[in-house]
């Protein structure tokens, strides 16, 4: 195994999902057990080693990886960054604020290229708006979302670099994967790179969010599709691959599962959003994204958070290279407030909002009952709960609020 300098620096929120990160590349894999402890020692090995996007592809699916409904892979190469996703798994530009690559309705693993794309947010489960954010160099976490910064001011450097021992694709064996990879796939990591093409098993480790003692747990089984190709028939370089993402998925949907009335729901609910009854597990498909928030602005007029939206004393579409976003005026006595200001999305299943580089800048205050009011950073999109204030300076303010209805 040969240490790198890391090329970006690498923050997590504490949740159930498995991160594998190396100095230039990272993995999310589904929740592990602890009998899997041995497994995930030797998928980090192996991806610590791999040192192109092709590499990495290969040594995970030597491990039957590819056979895994979720997951996720992120390299950092000469052209920038590199990902392949596949599942329930989005990866958001921090910058603004939009999807530029998701595992929606991927069966294969499907490469993407980033382009200049530095600032990423790869989300797998809900984050609460006070989710702590922890530093990872090089290690394995349990993680709810990722945030890779590879921009210049951000980059860490490492004191230790230097040479170590060679990694060797022969580390101890273990019982089993905490996904089923189907039978005549040799699990153990001392397969990895040495698999035969075989058929991948219809059942899966469940689904995030869901406790071992679920009561349907062994009767809600997720199921691919039974056109679903062999994985491991396929060599690296025989890998699909996407052309540079400039825009996303339609802006208007989203990955998601519905309750037994219909509603739409983030592919990790277990109870729904809206009338409260249980979800049954299943496998996520694209729907219409529902309203996920309502603005109220300074004058008690509200509006629905379908789309984005720019706010300031005289906001312009110019600052939006997406759809074309709702514009929302606000008077501002002194002149404090920038003329646009600031931008409020939907993002996935969450709301982010950006402060535009503003004059003054922003304040974000949470919800009725917390006490830290934070600045908005500069150009960076962050996620907001449903009472969040964001005030903008000049004695004007806008508040997040739930929806008034679901469509």
């Amino acid at each position: 195994m040969t240490q790198e300098e890391e090329h970006w620096r690498v923050t997590y929120t504490p949740g159930d999902w498995t991160v594998l990160a190396g100095p230039t590349s990272l993995v999310i894999l589904e929740p592990a057990r602890a009998q899997h402890s041995d497994l995930v020692d030797s998928l980090w090995r192996a991806v610590v080693d791999s040192v192109s996007i092709t590499e990495l592809a290969r040594r995970m699916a030597g491990f039957g990886i590819d056979a895994m409904p979720t997951f996720a892979a992120f390299f950092w190469a000469a052209d920038g960054m590199r990902s392949l996703v596949r599942g329930a798994i989005s990866v958001i530009d921090l910058a603004e604020g939009r999807i530029v690559a998701d595992g929606v309705g991927v069966q294969t693993w499907t490469e993407v290229g980033l382009g200049g794309v530095q600032h990423v947010r790869i989300d797998m489960q809900a984050r609460g708006i006070a989710s702590i954010e922890l530093p990872l160099v090089i290690g394995a976490v349990r993680a709810s979302s990722v945030v890779l910064d590879a921009r210049p001011q951000w980059v860490p450097g490492s004191p230790q670099i230097g040479p170590a021992a060679e990694f060797k694709d022969e580390p101890a064996g273990t019982s089993s994967t905490w996904w089923d990879p189907g039978p005549g796939i040799d699990a153990s990591p001392a397969a990895a790179g040495q698999h035969e093409p075989t058929t991948p098993s219809t059942e899966w480790y469940p689904a995030p969010g869901y406790a071992d003692d679920d009561e349907d747990a062994h009767t809600e089984l997720m199921d691919l599709p039974k056109d679903f190709p062999s994985p491991s028939g396929a060599e690296p370089d025989d890998l699909p691959r996407g052309a540079p993402v400039s825009g996303g998925p339609d802006e208007d949907m989203t990955m998601g599962i519905r309750c037994p009335r219909m509603h739409a729901n983030p592919p990790w609910a277990q109870t729904c959003r809206v009338c409260g009854k249980r979800v049954r597990r299943q496998s996520p498909t694209l729907l219409p994204r529902p309203v996920l928030a309502t603005l109220r602005a300074p004058d008690g007029s509200t509006v629905d958070v379908d789309r984005p939206m720019l706010i300031g004393r005289a906001p312009s579409s110019d600052r939006s290279d997406g759809p074309e976003p709702r514009l929302v005026t606000v008077v501002s006595r002194g002149q404090d407030i920038s003329r646009t200001h600031l931008r409020v999305a939907p993002a996935g299943w969450e709301v982010v909002v950006t402060d535009l580089n503003s004059t003054n800048g922003t304040t974000l205050l949470p919800p009725r009952g917390g006490t830290d009011a934070q600045p908005l950073p500069p150009g960076e999109a962050v996620p907001v709960a449903h009472g969040s204030i964001l005030d903008l300076g000049d004695g004007v303010r806008v508040v997040i609020e739930a929806p008034q209805h679901d469509r």
